[in-house]
């Protein structure tokens, strides 16, 4: 017979949530993503918007993320000019992976000043693109929308 406990009713508790956890994770509805990239934007956490539709590369995404700030022009002009030296699959990475402190309109400026060292740099060089992101559909492991899986790199 079971006895309603603490301790049974805690064991339940922690059975449900790593059931529902489970579900959650093979229903597509969380993601995990374990890698070594800094915080910054994710595409995954800006899927479920529903407002991405139509996007076709790095700056589009960039583009409807910062509408409203009053640097969006200059942002997105160097967004491009980073796209025109390293392509859309580089330019993804690169938005993907920064750790830009963006908070909108009330940025202080960070955001615009990361971009435009990493412009400068990559015109300067453009070995210093960033490097493609790494995709294996077979472990689920996949590229943005915009962006499709070839030889195991997003481009």
């Amino acid at each position: 017979m079971f006895e309603f406990t603490l301790e049974n009713l805690l064991l339940g508790a922690v059975c449900v949530g790593i059931v529902t956890v489970a579900v959650l994770y093979f229903t597509g509805k969380i993601v995990v993503k374990c890698d070594t990239s800094k915080n910054g934007y994710t595409y995954d956490a800006y899927r479920g918007t529903g407002s991405n539709t139509g996007i076709t590369t790095g700056c589009g995404y960039l583009a409807e993320t910062i509408q409203g700030n009053p640097d969006e022009k200059q942002i997105n002009s160097l967004c491009t000019e980073y796209q025109q030296v390293c392509g859309n699959g580089s330019t993804s990475a690169q938005l993907l992976g920064m750790d830009i402190n963006f908070e909108g309109p009330n940025d202080d400026g960070n955001f615009l000043n990361m971009l435009q060292q990493e412009v400068l740099a990559v015109k300067l060089n453009s070995s210093q693109c960033a490097p493609l992101l790494k995709c294996d559909p077979k472990k689920m492991v996949n590229c943005p929308p915009f962006l499709s899986c070839n030889n195991g790199s997003c481009n």
